[in-house]
Formats: structure tokens, C-alpha cells, sequence
């Protein structure tokens, strides 16, 4: 039973107010979890230095505020390699993605040194008493990457936020033209993708399944929403742009209000990524939620996210992508027929239910404490 005596430190290593699919994690699992149990958030805390040579601050020296007896829960790796220095206990991490280990493309990420800070924070996480993945995929790459006992693992998903719902489309083009300025009578179908141009999220292939499209005659632009990541990754995106003669047929919006996601999702005619490693794929969700045709890859934590809900690609062939999009735009009624179908398999992503599975953990780590 949930017990108001328990505490519960959400241990953060972003900066205060950061922005990130791991924000917003910590941000509604604070949230669900505060009727439970006492809980609070925990930045980490930077050894002296850190403020002069950045690779420090992933070496915390400590919690900030710590309870002894509270349970800690890491909510990222970056920031485990305290577990090598300081074993408080008992400590949970979350882990959304193993990165580099299961997905070569993040290796250009990393110089030598900062591939010797992340194999730190994996050795750190190998000492948690306990860890936890966003998706059965990346829980079994927990296991077998880092050869971590099976039992001292649990898959807990996610949730889905209520705000994620269809809006009439004319409806939703006409706020998302108003505020953001995508002009909707330049093509008959838009597509959307929302996310960074990092190199996992392989938008090379999805540039060349629209100049595929082109090719076939279907009138399509990409709206593109959301960081891109880094000035590298921009300019490398900019260049293939230009070099597939795509310039009048992709449309960067950028970062957009949250509140203002929903309208995206239903403004579009199909949402498709072909990205190589999610860990939690929130779009994909948002976009099924809101009513939208999914076109995603059938590779780490999407397969089992969508069900049949969704069209599966292999992310590196944009043969298969194109035909899919085209398939999507052109049979709307199947497609709808096939979301309506599986709408029933979203209630399993609710922010309450990843609230008391974590509850069930942390009581389980206490009793074994």
C-alpha cells in the first residue's frame, strides 16, 4: 500500500527548468506521484569545478538534500557514475535509451573523452539495486548490454497526456497557420515529424522518401517541428535539402508550445519518423491520439508501442517509407478504420499507472532494503 511515510528523491542531473523528453518525465511523474507518496525532485550535486571544466558536472558528488532512508530515483544515466564513489541506497534508475551501445549512429557524438564519461555512468549504473526501462526493447538491451540481472529489472511504460486529442483538421490549420505560418494551400498532402535532426533519427532516409514522392507525383511537404539538435546536425540537414532540390518542400517551424503540439499532430496528414533508437516514443503516441496515420520504424521501442495501430518501415530503405506514406495519404479510410480500431491499446500509457508501478518498486526496494 502507498504510504504517505515513504520518501521518494527524483534525482535530476538537467538544469533547473531544461526542457527534454526526460523533463517532462520527471516533470509528470513528480506530479502523479505526490498523492502517493512524499516525493520530491533532487537535482544532483557538481563537484567543486565543475563550473570551470564541464566533464565534471557528470561526476556528481551527492544529492541534493538528501533523506537517509529515502529512496533514490536516478531518472537518467547521465549522473550514475556517482553509484562508483557514493552507493546511497536504495537507488532505482529509469533508463530510456542505451544510446551508443545499441545504436552506432550516436558515436559521433562522443570524442574519447566523452565516451570514457558515458561508459562511467554505465559502469555507475550497473551498481543501482534496481533498474527500470521506459520499454520492454530497451529493458532486454539493459540485460544484455549491460549484463544486469533480469530479476532487478522491470518494464514500466510511460504515460500519455490527456491533451492529446483530434482537432477538426481545418480547424487545427487554421490556428497552426495563424501562430506558426505554415500555409497549407501550397501542397494537397503535409506530412509531420517532430523531433531533433541528431543522427539516430536518421532524417537522411526520410528526405529522400519525399523526393520519392515528388517522383511519384503525390503533392507533399514535410513540416519539420522541433530542435534541431545542434548547429552540426542543421547545416548536414540544410545541405541534403538543397542537394535532393527539396527547399520549397520542407518547412522547419522550430520548438513549438506544448498546448500547440496537439493541433500540429491533427493539422498533418500523416505523422512518419524513421528513427533508428527510441527508447519512448512520445510522437508516435500523440500522433495516434490525435487521430493521425502513423508511419514509424519497426526497430527499438516503436513496434511494441504501436501495435497494429500503426504502419511499420525499415527505417533504412526509403523505398518502403515512400510507398507507405503514399498508402497512408491515399486510403484515408482504412487508415482510420485501423486507429479507431486500436485506440483502446493507448489506455495502457496513463501517467497514473507508471505512478503506482513505480509505487510497487519502491516498496519492493524498501522491503528489501
Amino acid at each position: 500500500m502507498a504510504s504517505r511515510s515513504m520518501q521518494v528523491e527524483l534525482v535530476t542531473h538537467n538544469p533547473p527548468g531544461a526542457i527534454s523528453g526526460i523533463g517532462r518525465f520527471v516533470r509528470e511523474l513528480h506530479r502523479y506521484l505526490t498523492p502517493l507518496v512524499n516525493v520530491r525532485i533532487a537535482p544532483d550535486i557538481p563537484p567543486p569545478g565543475a563550473n570551470r571544466l564541464s566533464v565534471l558536472q557528470h561526476f556528481p558528488v551527492g544529492v541534493q538534500g538528501h533523506v537517509p532512508g529515502a529512496v533514490l530515483h536516478f531518472t537518467q544515466i547521465m549522473g550514475c557514475a556517482q553509484r562508483l564513489y557514493r552507493p546511497l541506497r536504495p537507488a532505482v534508475a529509469t533508463v530510456h535509451d542505451l544510446g551508443v551501445l545499441v545504436c552506432k549512429e550516436d558515436e559521433v557524438l562522443y570524442d574519447p573523452i566523452g565516451r570514457r564519461v558515458l561508459d562511467m555512468q554505465y559502469a555507475g549504473l550497473r551498481r543501482m539495486d534496481f533498474i527500470v526501462a521506459d520499454s520492454e526493447a530497451t529493458r532486454q538491451s539493459v540485460v544484455e548490454q549491460l549484463r544486469y540481472p533480469e530479476a532487478k529489472t522491470a518494464t514500466v511504460y510511460l504515460g500519455l497526456d490527456p491533451i492529446y486529442r483530434p482537432t477538426p483538421k481545418a480547424d487545427a490549420r487554421s490556428a497552426i497557420s495563424a501562430k506558426y505560418g505554415v500555409d497549407f494551400s501550397v501542397r494537397e498532402f503535409f506530412i509531420l515529424y517532430v523531433g531533433t535532426e541528431l543522427p539516430r533519427k536518421n532524417l537522411p532516409i526520410l528526405l529522400n522518401a519525399i523526393r520519392l514522392l515528388k517522383s511519384y507525383n503525390v503533392s507533399v511537404q514535410l513540416i519539420k517541428v522541433g530542435d534541431s539538435g545542434g548547429a552540426r546536425w542543421r547545416t548536414l540537414v540544410e545541405t541534403q535539402i538543397k542537394a535532393l532540390d527539396l527547399v520549397s518542400d520542407v518547412h522547419f517551424v522550430g520548438r513549438v508550445d506544448e498546448n500547440d503540439l496537439p493541433l500540429m499532430y491533427s493539422a498533418a496528414d500523416a505523422f512518419v519518423t524513421t528513427s533508428l533508437l527510441e527508447g519512448f516514443g512520445f510522437p508516435v503516441l500523440e500522433s495516434l491520439a490525435c487521430g493521425t496515420p502513423v508511419i514509424c520504424s519497426n526497430v527499438g521501442s516503436l513496434p511494441e508501442l504501436v501495435g497494429n495501430s500503426a504502419i511499420l518501415i525499415d527505417p533504412r530503405n526509403p523505398y518502403e517509407v515512400a510507398d507507405a506514406v503514399k498508402d497512408a495519404l491515399l486510403n484515408v479510410q482504412k487508415w482510420e478504420t485501423m486507429i479507431n480500431k486500436e485506440a483502446h491499446a493507448l489506455e495502457q500509457f496513463r501517467w497514473p499507472k507508471t505512478a503506482n508501478a513505480m509505487m510497487a518498486i519502491y516498496e519492493q526496494l524498501l522491503g528489501n532494503g
